[in-house]
């Protein structure tokens, strides 16, 4: 009777935690939708057209639309550090989430195959080889497929030639089409950009090559005549150029006009993210291993539910050899835990479907149990895990979910 007691306690600390939490995060996304009439304040006003030409009518729709974040923030459209920038449907929000501005390149090799990845991502001026003869390339890896890359040539050349921006599939490489040259094939010196049409992204993969996973790029000299004075280059950043937007249901050839309202007071305190197939990484950090009590909530929407949805092993919140939320086969959530000792704990839950709303999953641990519960799907509870620490980064959501979280 005392272990039941005890076991009883812990189990409704545990359940008053996890609805503390649920609370938190529902208090989020209400200030989300509140926000709907703060765009008042919004300086710009840009209309953009969203129509599903797929063929067949969508459910739960993700589509994009290209835009420069970093030339909104350079024209002083938005702010680098503000989230004054948001999108309507007519006086409602859309969830979205927008391009990145410049980052560093991942990688970077001259055609000899050495290794440039230091000096591209700094700002020495001259110490980026670039090709000078026919054929030769200078081969870029990006961390996301992208459309804009700004190139700062610090010696402009004479050579007369053409260049042509490519791709690289893992087997060929192909030529991007509507490729607009701010550098004139390296005569023009400064900081330029290059912008392409974005390829269908299941034609650019991630590879790896170079030893170097990656979205790879590369200029090359399709055309040579002749070059006095050879092109050097001083720094190689990018951009995705690509905003997400989730359109929900929409019918073929139906097209959907949004808002996007710019400047002015900051709108938003957070953005969602649209993990796509491969997720997102968050390098591993001492201070958010798990230990023997702790939360973890996520809130968004996934495939799981969604007739067709075919992702199994999905992974939610997960870090290897220590902790992992994932999906099994049909609509089953699955918390597994690795303990100290080679102790483990493994939860599911199970459901024939999940409502069209904002789902929530929460893992909570108080040191006695440990509790999974997913919207739709429901809650089980299981014996606490002390999880073991390690170095491995976390993933969220990748392997099939495509919509949003936040």
């Amino acid at each position: 009777m005392p272990v039941f007691k005890k076991r009883f306690l812990d189990s409704k600390l545990v359940f008053w935690s996890i609805l503390l939490l649920v609370v938190v995060l529902s208090g989020i996304v209400t200030s989300r939708l509140l926000n709907a009439g703060s765009i008042s304040g919004s300086l710009y006003l840009v209309n953009i057209d969203i129509l599903n030409s797929s063929g067949s009518d969508t459910v739960n729709g993700v589509e994009h639309f290209v835009l420069s974040t970093q030339s909104l923030i350079d024209g002083g459209f938005i702010s680098s550090d503000t989230f004054n920038v948001n999108i309507h449907d007519g006086s409602t929000d859309v969830v979205f989430m927008p391009g990145t501005t410049k980052i560093d390149i991942l990688s970077a090799f001259t055609n000899g195959g050495t290794d440039e990845t230091s000096e591209a991502n700094s700002s020495t001026g001259n110490d980026v080889t670039l090709p000078v003869t026919g054929n030769s390339v200078y081969e870029i890896a990006l961390h996301n497929p992208a459309k804009i890359i700004h190139f700062t040539t610090g010696t402009s050349t004479d050579a007369i030639w053409q260049t042509t921006w490519e791709y690289y599939d893992g087997t060929d490489w192909t030529a991007f089409s509507g490729v607009s040259d701010g550098t004139d094939s390296f005569r023009e010196a400064g900081s330029r950009k290059i912008v392409w049409d974005l390829p269908n992204l299941t034609n650019w993969p991630r590879v790896t090559y170079h030893s170097v996973a990656g979205f790879w790029i590369r200029v090359r000299v399709s055309s040579f005549t002749s070059l006095g004075i050879a092109p050097l280059g001083t720094q190689i950043s990018y951009e995705t150029g690509i905003w997400w937007t989730f359109t929900g249901d929409l019918e073929n050839g139906v097209q959907v006009t949004y808002g996007l309202y710019l400047g002015g007071p900051a709108i938003d305190s957070f953005r969602y993210y649209f993990p796509g197939e491969r997720g997102v990484t968050t390098p591993d950090d001492s201070s958010i291993e798990l230990g023997s009590s702790y939360f973890i909530g996520l809130m968004g929407k996934s495939s799981i539910g969604v007739s067709g949805s075919t992702a199994v092993n999905q992974c939610f919140i997960c870090k290897s050899g220590s902790s992992r939320v994932y999906k099994g086969v049909s609509n089953t959530v699955t918390y597994s835990v690795t303990g100290s000792g080679g102790n483990n704990t493994t939860i599911a839950v199970t459901g024939s479907a999940v409502a069209n709303t904002l789902e929530t999953i929460i893992v909570a641990d108080n040191g006695t149990n440990v509790v999974l519960m997913f919207t739709g799907l429901g809650l089980v509870e299981g014996i606490s895990r002390s999880s073991i620490s390690n170095s491995s980064d976390w993933t969220l959501v990748d392997n099939g979910t495509n919509y949003y979280y936040i």
